[in-house]
């Protein structure tokens, strides 16, 4: 399979044009080199400040995907939303599957969808379509699964779907194959799910790929499937994915800890992921295992 180099959605560092690290990823897309650029918070001042840089990047690649990771968050630590404080709370997940009903939901997450629109975002890594677990230090923890009932998971992340479609937003399914009932935490540590990996956890994803065509693949491993290959970096995995029906296969960021501390250097997991016909997610941001030093690199769609 041919290396895309330009399927890559990068972090950067800067709020501005005038910022070196912004000028260098304007040229990027310019030159198509990069699918897009993932917003954090580090790239955040104020309203007017976003809405100004993503314009920017829109002029220098009009099809660029400008993305957030976009579930839903109410409060600290319950969801996950990088632009919280410019479009205001969304229940989390679990919240929204507790008090609201799936019509109610697609009402909320239009109006959600509307200010990351009006923001520039196309594109929002979410819904989360795992399972609900009190004892997931990844998903659980936060509140960012609707429910431990696939049914449930597959009515509301439907409503989320539909609603962020109707705004003309993309959303990316995720953590494939799920993530949800894993014992571990693939920001910081390699996880192996082959002992609590249930077949439940595949219903949504199968369910959901009729809705949209993206999906993200999560950095858990089971020996079942492919023994110590992480979903993001295996050809079996893509290959499930793609028989579910999936066109738009993205990594989870492969600038976590769990991929870290098993690939250096990380270009080559990168390589490896494009090479199997992904759209890679590269933040940047040192979400590392501890003790473990990362320096970003914004010369990858250079090297790549």
């Amino acid at each position: 399979m041919f290396l895309f180099a330009h399927n890559l959605i990068i972090g950067f560092e800067g709020t501005n044009t005038e910022h070196a690290c912004v000028k260098k990823m304007l040229n990027y897309a310019k030159q198509n080199k990069i699918k897009g650029v993932i917003i954090f918070r580090r790239n955040i001042y104020n309203y007017g400040q976003l809405k100004r840089l993503t314009q920017a990047f829109k002029q220098a690649k009009p099809d660029i995907e400008i993305a957030s990771d976009e579930e839903g968050c109410w409060a600290p630590f319950k969801g996950v939303s990088r632009l919280y404080k410019l479009v205001g709370p969304v229940p989390s997940a679990l919240q929204m599957a507790k008090n609201h009903t799936p019509e109610e939901a697609y009402k909320i997450y239009r109006k959600y969808a509307q200010r990351l629109k009006n923001l520039g975002i196309t594109m929002v890594f979410g819904p989360v379509a795992d399972l609900h677990s009190d004892t997931c230090p990844a998903i659980g923890k936060y509140e960012r699964a609707f429910s431990s009932d696939p049914k449930k998971v597959i009515a509301y992340a439907k409503s989320f779907i539909r609603a962020f479609k109707d705004e003309g937003i993309k959303t990316v399914v995720k953590h494939y194959p799920g993530h949800g009932l894993s014992c571990l935490d693939t920001h910081a540590e390699t996880t192996n799910v082959t002992q609590t990996w249930q077949k439940k956890e595949a219903i949504p994803f199968r369910a959901l790929s009729k809705y949209t065509p993206y999906v993200m693949m999560a950095h858990i491993i089971d020996d079942k499937v492919d023994k110590d290959v992480e979903t993001s970096l295996s050809a079996k995995h893509y290959a499930n994915a793609r028989a579910m029906g999936y066109k738009h296969l993205i990594t989870d960021d492969l600038h976590m800890g769990g991929v870290q501390i098993r690939h250096q250097p990380i270009i080559e997991a990168i390589r490896k992921a494009l090479a199997m016909g992904a759209i890679v997610i590269a933040s940047n941001m040192p979400k590392s295992a501890p003790n473990f030093k990362f320096e970003p690199d914004f010369d990858l769609p250079d090297k790549l």
